[in-house]
């Protein structure tokens, strides 16, 4: 069965139409993972400084900034699982901000 040569083209449009589509949602995935976990890392890191002098020990401001960042680390990394655990289930019923939006309506 012969094709047109203008349907030739129409299904080459549609395949890398479709493949641009596909990079750019992976592009997108992981833009947000990195920020993800950079935000993460930040906040845990303020989060574990503030009482680290508290403790004994740590009176060094070098020994807690190395304990502090290896924790953040972990805790970016625990975060970056739970949003992977996640993934599978929240990309199949469509998108989080329209769950939040009728989540909010009610």
């Amino acid at each position: 069965m012969p094709q047109t040569e203008e349907g030739l083209r129409e299904m080459h449009k549609q395949t890398s139409d479709s493949e641009r589509d596909h990079r750019s949602r992976w592009r997108s995935l992981r833009t947000t993972v990195v920020r993800l976990f950079v935000v993460a890392v930040l906040i845990n890191y303020l989060w574990e400084v503030m009482p680290a002098p508290l403790y004994v020990g740590l009176a060094s401001f070098r020994v807690i900034w190395w304990h502090c960042f290896v924790a953040s680390l972990g805790d970016g990394l625990l975060l970056l699982g739970i949003f992977g655990a996640g993934w599978p289930w929240v990309s199949t019923r469509g998108s989080c901000t329209q769950k939040y939006r009728v989540m909010g309506s009610w």
